[in-house]
């Protein structure tokens, strides 16, 4: 049972990572270019935005898509050139409503949206790698000390006990 726990965490942990370099190619990436993803079915439609380091989440009805088709359809774009509708008339747009430092929510009869900040969903997933990382470091410093190594430089203890000859730091419990 201990191994698998192992087994799911490490999974986890992996998926963070991945997830987490995935948020900051995507956050480069978005200073130049608006990435869109849009569900369409019916008259509704659910689009998520990568544009200018915010993400974008929005259902909808659809009045602007870049094709009719039902499903699930992706469109790339220069800034610039964001269509039918422009950068700055959609930031305009979203800072008439209540927002604060990069997060914010709006509802209407036809629309609900949410947008926050791509750097909050990069450091929630890197917390998890990041602690894995300290750990498996102060883990391997222990074993080090544990078998008669500098914890400082990791130089062989076993002729000096007392003071490391490489670095001249004092050995735990010895000073």
């Amino acid at each position: 049972m201990k191994r698998l726990q192992r087994i799911i965490f490490n999974a986890l942990t992996v998926l963070s990572l991945v997830l987490c370099v995935a948020v900051i190619v995507i956050y480069v990436h978005t200073v130049y270019v608006t990435e869109e993803l849009y569900y369409l079915k019916g008259h509704d439609r659910t689009l998520f935005m990568a544009i200018e380091s915010r993400f974008f989440l929005s259902r909808d009805a659809a009045k602007y898509a870049p094709t009719s088709q039902p499903g699930l359809s992706r469109y790339s774009h220069p800034l610039h050139a964001m269509g039918p509708i422009d950068a700055e008339d959609f930031w305009r747009e979203w800072s008439n409503r209540n927002t604060w430092h990069g997060f914010g929510i709006t509802t209407s009869p036809m629309a609900h949206a949410v947008m926050f900040p791509q750097w909050v969903v990069a450091l929630l997933a890197g917390v998890l790698p990041g602690t894995r990382a300290v750990s498996w470091i102060r883990r391997a410093r222990r074993r080090r000390v544990a078998a008669g190594f500098c914890a400082e430089c990791g130089y062989d203890l076993r002729a000096t006990p007392e003071r490391c000859p490489e670095c001249g730091v004092v050995a735990k419990g010895k000073a």
